[in-house]
């Protein structure tokens, strides 16, 4: 985690050079939350214990595709000079 942490600084750096960080992060969060569904069908975790942890999973998920394409969106919308 420490390792993923220090790349998503890296690329806070520039964000729209560096934008497949958050398409790869979109990535790892499905990965966590297929893993978080296996214990929860083999039984290991309560299913209500895990709706907390799905409901920031699906906020991450949110910002981190809206960051992978904010600099086309900018450009559709006109925020941005293309």
């Amino acid at each position: 985690m420490l390792g993923w942490t220090l790349l998503l600084i890296w690329a806070f750096q520039r964000p729209v050079e560096r934008s497949a960080v958050a398409a790869l992060t979109v990535l790892v969060v499905w990965g966590l939350v297929l893993a978080e569904i296996a214990a929860a069908v083999a039984g290991l975790v309560p299913w209500w214990r895990l709706v907390p942890t799905w409901l920031l999973q699906a906020v991450l998920l949110g910002l981190f595709a809206a960051g992978f394409h904010y600099d086309r969106l900018g450009r559709l919308l006109c925020w941005k000079r293309p």
